[in-house]
């Protein structure tokens, strides 16, 4: 659908992954982390991080979200705004 429509700004919230308080906290949140970057060569994709350190693993500073988002920024065509 993607590629469909050139046109069309998609947004992806929370890295594609379904969070919030009322469901369950995923065990291995970033295993799709590969899925999302095939994404990465369409200008009409957007992804945002927000949520990230709620999908942690690890305590303070949270470095397995830090790293998933490394490796995001890293896919080549891939631009990071803050």
């Amino acid at each position: 659908m993607i590629r469909a429509h050139p046109e069309l700004t998609f947004v992806i919230d929370h890295l594609g992954i379904v969070q919030g308080p009322h469901r369950e906290q995923p065990t291995a949140p970033f295993e799709r982390l590969d899925d999302l970057l095939a994404l990465s060569d369409l200008r009409n994709v957007a992804v945002k991080l927000s949520g990230l350190p709620t999908l942690a693993l690890e305590a303070y500073p949270y470095p397995d979200p830090v790293r998933c988002a490394e490796s995001s920024a890293g896919s080549g065509t891939s631009t990071v705004h803050r």
